[in-house]
């Protein structure tokens, strides 16, 4: 049997996909946990590996079954391709962005049919999974506090500091750009934190449900949820992802009426249990009941489209100085993790060796703004200036050097002026470099696709078909993204 079958992306020669995204030193301090030898559950020494949102790409959660590399030789693409029997050709095409070259022929007599389809129920509406307006007025540490649950209680050593519970979720909730209720909603649904003071001491361990050891404590399983949140939003609405995939590697189609918000939940909640459970819990008797039960109706919250159709991006300029020639290390690729949209391009200064080192080069600000976080090998500047990280437009700097730092938050910043030296701060790097994104109303804005791509000092940013992969193009100047400094190649200036 022959059937149209869509190209889908891999990421070659990255970590296993589940990674967490920033360094983290699992050296928790617990509040008692009756019941528990010791009071709590120590992490394993060395159990939480490290990663960054630059160098570990997150694997999409997109193959119902059985996958076969093919040779793509009428197509620019040559991929894992995806069977999905439940769409035509001109629906893989349409859904994909794609040209009819892109769709193959395939034998596809032995692959898995997918019988099953998700439920059609509504969970949230977009507006409430991503961290923007929604939440302008929405206090994490407030709300916790107030359901003297054991969330309250929890610290835990994040990123060389003491952090409690709430401040965990907030944390999570702007690294990600995923909305804390949602956060919530998951963690009471699956381990009661927010409202029960003595979970179980599997609930300690797992407080999201993912039974995992390299994933144990609440930062850890909060930053796998955020992940997997994110690749089901950014999944249905920029990558064709039509699926969601259980514990045991099976999968169901998702309905079509659902929006990406209903989906991303639905992702969460089906990766760690079965299909008979999930249905269960993606009905209004699972996560919509946490949900209700904390925070009465998710749609009650509903903003309309995340991102309005006529937005446009401000005038954003290269970030370094104008006589100076940096190199297009990194095309899109994920904003903070592969979850997320691919909102992000790298660049590495001119001169020095291959790897980690001390750069004397400056990063320079794209554009005017107020520095709203300046943190561990991150600086985020508030375009709009209202000090609000929800609304509008928003640029992220990572891997920004500790030395000689010429921001911090408050400080207003113009376009040009000084940010830092380039570096592999900020998370475990494979080289010096500043990868540079941008959020508008909390949702990370892909760089190379749809109708608002990055455009840096007249450079526009195009996608291609892997993460990392892409171009730059000026007129009729085209640069290549690749891992080297190459005149001609991927040099770049203003």
């Amino acid at each position: 049997m022959l059937v149209g079958v869509v190209l889908l992306v891999a990421c070659s020669g990255q970590p296993p996909g589940d990674l967490p995204l920033t360094v983290v030193s699992m050296q928790g301090t617990r509040a008692p946990v009756p019941g528990v030898a010791g009071g709590w559950v120590p992490p394993l020494p060395g159990e939480l590996p490290t990663a960054t949102p630059t160098f570990a790409p997150f694997q999409p959660t997109v193959t119902p079954g059985p996958t076969v590399m093919v040779p793509a030789a009428s197509s620019p693409m040559s991929a894992l391709i995806l069977p999905v029997f439940a769409f035509s050709p001109d629906d893989l095409v349409l859904l994909n962005g794609m040209v009819v070259s892109d769709v193959l022929q395939v034998d596809i007599s032995s692959f898995t049919l997918i019988e099953n389809t998700a439920p059609p129920l509504k969970l949230i509406p977009d507006s409430e999974l991503v961290y923007g307006p929604a939440y302008t007025g929405f206090d994490v540490v407030a709300f916790v506090d107030q359901q003297n649950g054991y969330l309250e209680s929890y610290r835990e050593h994040v990123g060389g500091q003491i952090l409690t519970g709430p401040q965990v979720v907030d944390y999570v909730a702007r690294q990600y750009g995923v909305g804390p209720r949602v956060l919530l909603a998951l963690l009471e649904y699956y381990s009661g934190w927010v409202t029960q003071s003595e979970p179980d001491w599997v609930a300690v361990a797992f407080p999201m449900g993912h039974a995992s050891p390299t994933w144990r404590g609440l930062y850890a399983q909060l930053t796998w949820a955020a992940n997997h949140l994110n690749d089901g939003y950014y999944g249905w609405k920029q990558r064709g992802v039509r699926t969601v995939r259980f514990a045991d590697n099976t999968h169901t189609l998702v309905a079509r009426e659902l929006n990406a918000g209903t989906v991303a939940v639905q992702t969460v909640l089906g990766l760690s249990t079965s299909f008979d459970v999930w249905r269960e819990a993606v009905s209004g008797q699972g996560f919509l009941a946490a949900y209700k039960k904390l925070f009465g109706d998710p749609f009650a919250h509903d903003l309309g489209p995340t991102l309005p159709d006529d937005l446009q991006q401000p005038a954003l300029a290269l970030p370094w100085a104008a006589d100076q020639t940096w190199y297009y290390s990194g095309g899109p690729h994920g904003g903070w993790g592969g979850g997320s949209a691919w909102a992000a391009v790298d660049f590495v200064p001119p001169g020095g060796p291959p790897g980690c080192y001390d750069s004397e080069a400056w990063v320079t600000a794209s554009a005017s703004g107020l520095v709203i976080r300046s943190e561990q090998g991150l600086v985020v500047v508030d375009l709009d200036g209202d000090g609000l990280e929800q609304t509008g437009w928003l640029v992220i700097y990572l891997h920004i050097a500790t030395r000689e730092k010429a921001v911090y938050a408050g400080s207003l910043v113009r376009t040009g002026d000084l940010i830092g030296h380039p570096s592999c701060e900020g998370g475990v790097s494979t080289g010096t470099h500043v990868h540079l994104a941008r959020r508008y109303n909390g949702e990370w804005v892909p760089a190379g696709m749809g109708h608002v791509p990055m455009v840096l000092s007249g450079w526009t940013v195009r996608q291609a078909a892997r993460a990392y992969d892409g171009t730059l193009v000026k007129g009729d100047v085209v640069r290549t993204a690749n891992d080297g400094r190459g005149e001609g190649a991927n040099d770049i200036s203003p």
